[in-house]
């Protein structure tokens, strides 16, 4: 795959999986059997069919502070972040109280005129009120000590385990919070340069390892890559962000080519499955490609054109211009 089409299918992989997830997220499984049987595709949503969350919302604004900083060599990356979600703030109604003498936030660019994004997708809690705060967290000066999984479900551009810490820090200050995101784009930084999942696995591990406060999160990937059986839950709920990655993780292992399965898997559970199905949507695509991806769920995607486009910048040679991609 060329950089474009590989960050093509990394976010139409994950907007699949997320709009698997989000009709069936709140419902117990057995709720679900009752609803619409054994889960076999897309269901309707109360907005739309097809309808993605602020999980596919956040990691396109994610993608947009990416491509951005690249035309200034990453400089000053978690502030152009934190401009990127306070734009998405704004999609939803919010606004940022930010400190007398800083910079006017800007809202413009790609990503802020399409009115798919503008849509309220029950935002996560965490996100909304560490943003509306009007200062971004980091390993040093943490926001506050969640470890939901609002970090890690929108970090799959971040490019590297680091960029990915940095990306989960902004909002959630327990590590293992910031910690899982940068697991997510570690891992998709080894399929990007043509390693494996379980390459990528293990060489998060490794990382994960010489945190401080990594073990937790090693842990439920050593679980994720260890369980043998059937049943997601026997990996948890996902509301947690150790959760959501490890039952991202596995979904993704067990697909064994199959992405339907896997995709189908990875939601088909009583917790939060807009998130662990992100996370494994995001994993499959960088795995096996957008090719592999049921085209009658991307024929149906909310905002598929957009977040192809989205994705093919994010790989492309030259970034994009401010424009498009507002830097800060």
């Amino acid at each position: 795959m060329t950089h474009s089409s590989f960050w093509r299918a990394v976010l139409l992989g994950g907007a699949v999986g997320d709009a698997l997830g989000a009709p069936v997220e709140f419902h117990r499984r057995d709720q679900i059997r009752d609803m619409y049987g054994e889960l076999d595709g897309l269901v309707h949503h109360p907005h739309r069919f097809g309808a993605i969350t602020d999980d596919t919302q956040m990691t396109l604004f994610t993608a947009e502070a990416v491509i951005a900083s690249r035309r200034h060599d990453g400089e000053a990356f978690p502030a152009a972040l934190f401009y990127s979600y306070l734009r998405w703030l704004a999609t939803q109604g919010r606004r940022a109280r930010l400190p007398e003498g800083e910079r006017r936030l800007e809202l413009r660019g790609l990503l802020w005129d399409d009115d798919d994004l503008h849509h309220v997708r029950a935002p996560g809690t965490t996100c909304l009120n560490a943003l509306e705060g009007g200062w971004y967290g980091t390993r040093e000066r943490r926001r506050n000590n969640s470890k939901g999984c609002g970090g890690v479900m929108r970090a799959a551009p971040g490019g590297s385990y680091e960029a990915g810490v940095a990306i989960g820090a902004i909002t959630h200050g327990h590590p293992t919070g910031y910690l899982t995101a940068g697991a997510l784009a570690g891992i998709i930084a080894v399929l990007r340069d043509g390693g494996s999942l379980d390459e990528g696995v293990l060489d998060v591990l490794a990382r994960l390892r010489s945190e401080p406060h990594g073990g937790e999160t090693a842990a439920a990937l050593e679980a994720a890559v260890a369980y043998r059986g059937d049943d997601i839950e026997e990996l948890g709920a996902g509301w947690i962000a150790e959760e959501a990655l490890a039952m991202g993780v596995w979904a993704a292992r067990r697909a064994d080519g199959d992405v339907r399965r896997a995709l189908l898997a990875s939601v088909d559970h009583s917790g939060d499955s807009d998130s662990t199905g992100s996370i494994a949507g995001n994993l499959l695509g960088a795995m096996h490609g957008e090719a592999a991806l049921p085209v009658e769920w991307i024929t149906e995607l909310e905002a598929r054109d957009l977040i192809a486009r989205v994705g093919a910048d994010l790989g492309a040679p030259e970034p994009a211009p401010d424009d498009v991609y507002p830097y800060i």
